[in-house]
């Protein structure tokens, strides 16, 4: 599994390395990834296409740094 923490880092930025690092998955791997809000993951999906991801799970983070952590599964093509 790929880990990103995407707290803090500007959302163009991210954007483009979760959709970097998704696209260098293979089917059936999965990301893990920390981020500060769920418009990041909204946005994330915008820019992967369409049929190839499943969201495996969604759930908010406690502690001193508060987000989303969100876990992506790639599909077959």
């Amino acid at each position: 599994m790929e880990h990103l923490d995407l707290r803090n880092i500007i959302n163009p930025f991210g954007l483009l390395k979760a959709s970097n690092t998704f696209r260098s998955l293979k089917a059936g791997e999965e990301l893990e990834i920390l981020c500060n809000d769920r418009k990041t993951i909204t946005e994330l999906f915008k820019v992967i296409p369409s049929g190839v991801c499943e969201l495996v799970s969604m759930t908010d983070l406690d502690g001193a740094q508060p987000g989303l952590r969100t876990r992506l599964r790639k599909l077959n093509p």
